[in-house]
């Protein structure tokens, strides 16, 4: 009986399951193989895009065509040259148009007529007989 007892301690103290460090190992690979058979997490952001005018939510079925619009006027080259362009030919034309003004107004200075009180005219004239 005793033989048997001191057999079967002889066998535990052999068993690999009840060394402290693998213990804590097996814990660890169950754990891991928990957290694979589960579905992974997932992380979800929502954003809100408002119409600044309204503040109404803009529909998730429009955000493709809203998208596609901020990319085209964003990205479009074409656009951006063109417009580049309109502006030169808008400045030009703005100077041109400013030149224009300054002589009109020359042309206006130059054929304004002028009155002069008839009390000044002749004592300006008196003193160039005196």
């Amino acid at each position: 009986g005793a033989a048997a007892g001191a057999g079967a301690a002889g066998s535990d103290a052999n068993d690999d399951s009840s060394a402290p460090g693998t213990t804590a190992s097996n814990a660890a690979s169950s754990i891991l193989n928990s957290w694979q058979s589960q579905t992974p997490m997932r992380v979800e952001d929502t954003f809100v895009i408002r119409d600044r005018a309204t503040q109404q939510a803009i529909d998730n079925d429009d955000l493709d065509a809203l998208a596609r619009a901020i990319l085209t006027a964003a990205k479009d080259p074409l656009n951006t040259h063109s417009l580049k362009g309109q502006l030169e030919e808008l400045e030009i034309e703005n100077m041109a148009l400013a030149d224009r003004v300054l002589a009109l107004e020359k042309m206006l200075e130059d054929r304004q007529v002028r009155v002069v009180p008839s009390s000044s005219a002749s004592s300006s004239s008196k003193s160039e007989r005196g």
